[in-house]
C-alpha cells in the first residue's frame, strides 16, 4: 500500500472512530432521556392515582350533599305540616271561643230576663 492510500485509510479510520465515539455519547444521552421519560411516566401515574382519589372523594361528597338535601327537604315538609296543624288548632280554638262566648251571652241574657 502506498503512503497516500495508507494516510487516507488512517484518516478514514480516525473519522470512523470519531463517529463511533459520537454514537456512544448519543447512546448515553438517549439512555438518560429514557430514564427521565420513565420518571415522568411514574410521576404521571402518581398524578392519575391522585386524580382518581379526588374523583372518588367528590362522588362521596355529592352523595352526602344529596343526603343532606333530602334531610333538609324532609325537615321543610315537617315544618309545613306542623304549621298546618297549628293553624288548624288555632282555628278550632277560635271557633270554640266563639261558641263559648255565644253561650255566655245567652246565659247573661237569660239572667237579665229573670
Amino acid at each position: 500500500m502506498d503512503k497516500e492510500t495508507q494516510k487516507m485509510f488512517e484518516m478514514l479510520m480516525g473519522k470512523l472512530d470519531n463517529i463511533e465515539t459520537s454514537q456512544k455519547g448519543m447512546d448515553k444521552r438517549l439512555n438518560g432521556m429514557d430514564k427521565k421519560l420513565n420518571g415522568m411516566d411514574e410521576r404521571q401515574m402518581g398524578m392519575d392515582k391522585k386524580l382518581n382519589g379526588m374523583d372518588e372523594r367528590q362522588k362521596d361528597m355529592e352523595i352526602r350533599q344529596d343526603e343532606i338535601f333530602s334531610v333538609v327537604k324532609a325537615i321543610e315538609l315537617s315544618n309545613t305540616t306542623h304549621k298546618a296543624e297549628i293553624d288548624n288548632i288555632t282555628y278550632k280554638v277560635a271557633h270554640t271561643e266563639g261558641t263559648i262566648n255565644k253561650i255566655g251571652n245567652v246565659i247573661n241574657e237569660s239572667r237579665a230576663v229573670k
